[in-house]
């Protein structure tokens, strides 16, 4: 089976990071002559956070009346800066923090926007030992899922999802007691059209000795996963998280491990808040690097759009093997193409006739993401779990090391195979092949999600 999960979706805006509350009352910036105006004639905005670029990060929407970004997480001050097409404006921000002001898009239309820094670091449950924490992980469908709380319920488990930046909910975690306060709701683009789904802003994540607090979840009716819910990275903003597939164990670490001298070092990179690295299609010193989106929720191999496709065409060619289905949160299959690789190299190992998915022309379009126009792909499990790994949220670096399934071929499935192609992502979001934007719509007028 092939699949890929949360990290495709439209190429706008940020995952975790644009949560979007939506109040019903108009507000112009001629009636708030005391916020600051940041000017644009262009609605796509770029956002700076520290050393992070995020490039089309943020969308102004002169009809909604309150947007609300929230930068990463941190127990430090912050300084976010909005960059448009006339002018840029840094603000200063402490954590638990709201900022208020306008943009003005062409002179004449204004969006209240606010900056509020809700979301904080993991915290230790009082009593636990210092130290890395290490939470051992079950395959379930292929992916690595890991036991934990949300709220009070009792213990669910949680697919790890690089490909995803936000917290998922499905049914089985409200019989479970999850108990989730839906105060809002948001649209998820996936694979085959877009459903308006809830959410609930305020929920508190408990996994082994760490537990997060005032954390956002999405309600997704339909269950795309063998586990009760995901949980992405943007939990572990500011840490290293290692995946030991020979282990079976996922240990969070404060920083870089000794250990980690003995794996192969790339540098991670983000498309939206989505890590990646390169990888390279070709033969021998014929090759041509692509950037990659790590997702650990999909499975098969690789992911890769049309353009990626012919790219890899002109290097060495692809052989077309079969056809395969993509299922997701729309109400639509789509059909993929699966062409067969010559080579493909990661961290220096080289996989020889790998399998990649590709959506047939007709279908690109009902692929968010997908269908861009430059070079895009995604790792999945299948090639993935193949290494020991170590991505360091805090450097900006991925680590690999080859473990005891790198021989374990890799095998194509095709002819109308279902690929369970799982794509939750709320629409509006950023990064390479996916990003999910929260746009909470308020209950009543004037009604806000809990403060931190």
């Amino acid at each position: 089976m092939y699949s890929t999960s949360h990290a495709f979706g439209l190429p706008n805006l940020r995952l975790y990071s644009a949560l979007l509350l939506v109040c019903w009352a108009a507000v112009g910036a001629r009636a708030q002559p005391d916020l600051p105006v940041v000017r644009a004639n262009t609605p796509i905005v770029d956002v700076r956070e520290g050393d992070r670029l995020f490039k089309g990060e943020w969308t102004i929407s002169p009809t909604v009346p309150l947007d609300i970004y929230v930068p990463r997480r941190s127990d430090d001050p912050a300084t976010i800066t909005f960059i448009t097409d006339v002018e840029s404006r840094s603000f200063a921000i402490r954590p638990g923090e709201k900022i208020d002001f306008v943009f003005l898009l062409n002179g004449r239309d204004s969006c209240r926007t606010q900056i509020w820094m809700k979301e904080r670091p993991a915290r230790r449950v009082p009593g636990t030992p210092a130290g890395p924490v290490t939470i051992p992980f079950r395959l379930m469908g292929g992916k690595p899922h890991v036991q934990g709380r949300i709220n009070d319920s009792s213990t669910l488990w949680l697919l790890f999802d690089t490909g995803a930046a936000t917290t998922v909910l499905y049914p089985s975690s409200l019989d479970k007691g999850v108990e989730p306060k839906f105060d809002g709701t948001v649209l998820n683009a996936g694979t085959g059209g877009t459903v308006e789904r809830r959410t609930a802003s305020d929920n508190r994540i408990t996994i082994e000795s760490l537990f997060w607090e005032h954390e956002s979840a999405i309600y997704v009716e339909k269950k795309h996963d063998s586990g009760d819910g995901i949980i992405g990275i943007n939990l572990f903003d500011g840490k290293v998280v290692e995946l030991d597939y020979d282990g079976m164990e996922m240990v969070i670490h404060d920083s870089l491990p000794e250990h980690a001298i003995a794996f192969a070092c790339l540098p991670m990179g983000f498309d939206g808040t989505l890590p990646t690295v390169e990888a390279a299609f070709g033969v021998g010193d014929d090759q041509t690097a692509v950037s990659m989106v790590i997702n650990t929720g999909g499975t098969g191999a690789l992911m890769g759009n049309e353009s990626l496709a012919m790219s890899a065409s002109k290097l060495h060619g692809y052989s077309i093997v079969g056809k395969a289905q993509a299922s997701g949160v729309g109400p639509r299959k789509i059909s993929m193409d699966v062409v067969l690789l010559p080579e493909f190299t990661l961290a220096g190992h080289t996989f020889h006739g790998i399998p990649m998915l590709v959506p047939a022309r007709e279908d690109g379009a009902d692929v968010p993401a997908v269908n861009a126009a430059t070079p895009r792909g995604t790792l999945c499990l299948d090639v993935l779990s193949k290494f020991n790994m170590m991505l360091d949220f805090k450097d900006n670096r991925a680590y690999f090391k080859p473990n005891t399934r790198i021989n374990e071929p890799i095998r194509a499935k095709v002819s109308g195979t279902p690929i369970g192609l799982r794509v939750i992502l709320p629409v509006v979001a950023m990064g390479v092949l996916g990003y999910v934007v929260f746009r909470i719509r308020s209950a009543m007028s004037g009604r806000h999600a809990p403060t931190p």
